[in-house]
């Protein structure tokens, strides 16, 4: 099958990029179906998608040089590629560091290399700033076969390059127009278009003015000339009342500014200053909806290339910006010059006089224009002609030895370049590392000596002598017994209380009657009981000794991931020591150096740091240091550890970085987090965001998702949700979890409800869960329809799972939402409830869920799982059945840390 390797800037969403590589694959495989087309993009998941095409991400050297070996005919092209705006380097060809020139300038120099035709398709040439950037433009063009240009500009770029157009010996130079006048829209285009507007409120009797502007610096900075433009449209706006300008951005690539339009019309809106006639678009577009969008608009003003074509191909009268020779040329090819800017800084008078001239003339504009239209359509297959008879004139021969050998240097240099750039990141964080580290301690020095006397001023006072006498009451002496066994009492019933707490009432009862003999226990300091630990699991037969840090107080009865790894460890063999966070050494805290649970030993943060020594020194041949958030002080202790002969695990549970821009984890740093990651011997991670946020630093990151313990809900209530029905016509839907705004998407559910009004349909909410303190003004006006129970024990939450129709995770749009492993979805499943989850993608192959993205799709789901249970459709297929046992035998925590374990135990991984 005859291959084409294709390159160009694609895959990095500009629409009319994109709009050039959909218009060549439709002409190439109208022309020649049986073709086996490769392109190279910067996201080629998408560009393979979209297109139906084999891709490679442009910066992998050694993809694009399998993809050549497989071509018999290179493209490079089309679009503005051949200009030196960003300077140029000649010594990064065919390296991970190209760009622009270098970068494209590339494949015909790997087709020189490999003998194989190479084609120039459909590029703008210049402006040129440097004669080093005019050499190379000059031999890629050398270096080709054929070479088509879009405009007679470009061609008298290329002559100021030193290439001779007309050599006989040379290549073949033709100009034909852009490949983007081909593109066209259908009636769904144009009924998409429709809808998206009227869901802004945009009815189709609005008249539009589309704006399509870039970033650019270059001639004069963006503060000097966008309020130009944006007093022009305001003064047009002002003059025609019924008209709304539309601010359509042609690339949203959050890398720079100059690939982020939706920044400079964003500032173009709030220079305007109409915010009722101004809409702005921020998310990206595909050609085919930008192209239906300009045909829905009266005028567009674009400064994009691409948006003048489609507004040309359309019937849109069209007012140029031209901060580049290409726009000026395509005005000249349709005679519309005076319609055209070439200062980006026109008075308001003359752009406001210009759009108000098109608006009037906009039949006239069509007429004019469709037959030239007509024209330039038919000529944009020339291209793709003239490609294919290179194709066919083709004659591959067997590499020869210098090839090879070339081929293989190039392989060679690129893996050279990224160790390079691997040493060069670490490097980076390290130095970054170092000046946070400085940093904290100067202002840890400072901080003490601001907070000394505050401390000192404290404990004197009558409140503190108070404080420390209910501690020592509460943590030192029998009482501690009886508060264990009335917490217990309230979550288990008498009998699990006095179960769970017999020993320690006994226990409690002969040291109350010492205590009330005035036989009282020594009491232990931090240093003594940290010296005790050591001692028991130096002396114990266990396979090693595990440090485990915790957000949380050890409590048997909850479910946490890290309360279940510490009772797992401690069941198959292991001695834990169960680090757990207080904010200060005076903050109160139950069991401090007991074992909380057979060989786990719980200790307060402050005392972990402040005898690290002692723990360092604890006799195991396997002794590991687990970290659960990455609390800078960890990474130090983790530094400390390594040294002492254990091995360091970092459990990447959360999105830590998103934590910490909703104010929720103020202690976090990003660096402290990338030293952890680097440092490491061994990472998990609950979910694969997580692992593809640091890929880039870790290829060895293993996947250990969240789970559930079946005892826990208790094993008796599987299924429970199937038990009860609620009342026909009636919908129960069911939350539990943390309810905190910054994740919890309180807006989408509130517009379910408005929906479900809507609709005529009893949707009723239920939530149980603690963390957002408005809660119930948030819900006063559906007071109705939503339930708030609070905070609800684990083993309780069959009571009220069993009246629940469907079960719900509702969580921003955002990587917060998007990276977590959530507990509770499991908890769901076991129950057997369906359920509705917005937020969370990569929930997707979970059985029995739905996840959506909209108030639409959750209702739509919401019908769904209604219609079914009301047409009797209870049984749940038998294939959805198997799905779900096979995904809940393999999500208990047993399970999940069964393969922890193993991979730990194994050693099989490489210690940093």
């Amino acid at each position: 099958m005859p291959t084409i390797l294709i390159g160009g800037y694609y895959g990095a969403g500009n629409i009319g990029d994109e709009a050039i590589l959909a218009a060549m694959v439709d002409e190439l495989r109208s022309q020649h179906a049986d073709l086996l087309l490769i392109v190279t993009s910067w996201e080629p998941e998408r560009t393979s998608r979209d297109l139906q095409v084999e891709a490679v991400y442009w910066k992998n050297i050694n993809g694009l040089l399998d993809a050549a070996l497989r071509a018999d005919l290179i493209i490079l092209g089309g679009g503005g590629i051949f200009h030196d705006y960003w300077g140029i380097d000649p010594d990064t060809y065919l390296r991970h560091g190209f760009w622009d020139i270098t970068a494209f300038g590339s494949l015909p120099l790997l087709a020189k290399l490999l003998g194989i035709p190479c084609m120039i398709y459909a590029v703008g040439v210049g402006p040129f700033h440097t004669d080093l950037a005019r050499e190379h433009t000059r031999l890629a063009f050398e270096r080709s076969q054929i070479a088509t240009l879009r405009d007679n500009e470009s061609l008298e770029f290329l002559r100021q390059t030193g290439f001779t157009i007309d050599d006989p010996n040379g290549p073949s130079i033709k100009v034909l127009p852009d490949p983007v006048f081909s593109l066209t829209t259908s009636g769904a285009d144009d009924t998409q278009v429709s809808d998206f507007l009227n869901h802004r409120q945009i009815q189709n009797n609005m008249q539009l003015l589309g704006i399509s502007l870039r970033y650019w610096d270059l001639e004069s900075p963006l503060d000097e000339w966008l309020p130009f433009i944006a007093d022009g449209v305001r003064e047009f706006l002002k003059r025609n009342n019924e008209a709304q300008a539309i601010l359509i951005p042609f690339q949203v690539l959050h890398a720079t500014m100059h690939t982020d339009d939706s920044i400079i019309l964003k500032k173009l809106a709030v220079l305007i200053n109409i915010p009722d006639r101004v809409n702005l678009i921020s998310d990206p577009l595909t050609p085919h909806f930008a192209q239906a969008l300009i045909k829905r608009c009266t005028v567009i003003m674009g400064m994009r290339l691409h948006a003048v074509i489609m507004g040309i191909n359309v019937g849109t009268p069209v007012i140029a910006l031209s901060y580049a020779p290409k726009v000026l040329a395509v005005m000249k090819l349709i005679g519309y010059e005076e319609f055209c800017n070439t200062s980006l800084t026109p008075k308001k008078e003359v752009l406001a006089g210009q759009i108000q001239k098109a608006w009037d003339q906009s039949r006239e504009f069509r007429q004019k224009v469709q037959p030239l239209h007509e024209e330039l359509k038919r000529k944009t297959k020339e291209h793709t002609r003239l490609a294919l008879e290179l194709l066919s004139n083709l004659h591959r021969r067997e590499l020869q030895f210098s090839q090879q050998f070339a081929l293989q240097q190039v392989r060679y240099l690129s893996q050279a370049d990224e160790a390079l750039s691997r040493l060069q990141n670490e490097k980076l964080l390290l130095q970054r590392d170092l000046e946070n580290l400085l940093a904290q301690l100067v202002n840890r020095e400072q901080t003490v000596l601001l907070l000394s006397a505050q401390l000192r001023e404290i404990e004197s006072s009558n409140f503190w002598k108070f404080a420390k006498f209910y501690y020592r009451l509460m943590s030192r002496t029998p009482i501690k017994y009886f508060y264990y066994f009335f917490v217990a009492l309230k979550y288990e019933g008498i009998q699990g209380a006095l179960y769970k707490s017999g020993k320690g009432i006994k226990s409690a009862a002969r040291t109350l009657k010492n205590f009330i003999l005035n036989k009282k226990e020594n009491t232990l300091t931090q240093k003594e009981v940290s010296e005790k630990l050591k001692g028991i699991l130096s002396g114990r037969s266990l396979k090693g000794a595990v440090i485990l840090t915790s957000a949380f107080v050890f409590n048997e009865l909850y479910n946490q991931r890290v309360i279940n790894l510490s009772k797992f460890l401690a069941d198959h063999g292991w001695g834990v020591i169960y680090v757990a966070w207080r904010w200060n050494e005076h903050e109160t805290m139950p069991s401090i150096g007991e074992e909380v649970y057979k060989n786990i030993f719980q200790i307060p943060v402050d005392m972990f740091l402040e005898n690290l020594e002692i723990f360092s020194q604890i006799n195991s041949l396997q002794k590991y240091f687990i970290i659960e958030f990455p609390h800078p002080d960890f990474l130090l202790s983790s530094l400390r550890l390594r040294r002492s002969g254990y091995k360091v695990v970092y459990e990447i549970i959360d999105e830590w970085e998103e934590f910490h821009k909703v104010e929720q984890a103020g202690w976090f740093n990003k660096s402290t987090e990338n030293t952890i990651v680097l440092n490491s011997n061994f990472l998990t991670a609950v979910s694969q965001p997580l692992i593809e946020k640091f890929s880039d630093l870790r290829k060895d990151i293993h996947l250990s998702p969240n789970g559930y313990n079946p005892s826990l809900l208790g094993e008796k209530h599987r299924d429970i949700a199937n038990k009860k029905r609620t009342k026909k016509g009636e919908f129960h839907l069911g939350y539990f979890g943390h309810l905190t705004e910054s994740w919890f998407d309180w807006d989408f559910l509130l517009k379910v409800l408005d929906l479900a009004r809507e609709k005529k349909l009893n949707l009723y909410i239920h939530l149980i869960g603690y963390g957002e303190s408005s809660i119930h003004t948030k819900i006063a006006k559906y007071s109705k329809q939503v339930k708030f129970y609070g905070k609800i024990h684990p083993s309780k939450l069959h009571k009220y799972v069993k009246t629940w129709d469907a079960a719900l995770i509702c969580f921003k749009q955002g990587k917060l939402g998007e990276a977590v492993d959530p507990i509770k979805i499991y908890e769901y499943l076991y129950f057997g409830l369906p359920i509705i989850v917005k937020g969370i993608s990569h929930l997707d192959g979970f059985p029995s869920t739905h996840v959506v993205t909209s108030e639409e799709q959750a209702m739509d789901a919401v019908l769904a799982i209604q219609n079914d249970r009301e047409n009797k459709k209870l049984e749940t297929p038998r294939e959805d059945i198997v799905k779900r046992e096979q995904m809940l035998a393999k999500s208990t925590w047993d399970h999940r840390f069964t393969d922890l374990l193993e991979s730990l135990e194994s050693e099989k991984w490489m210690f940093l």
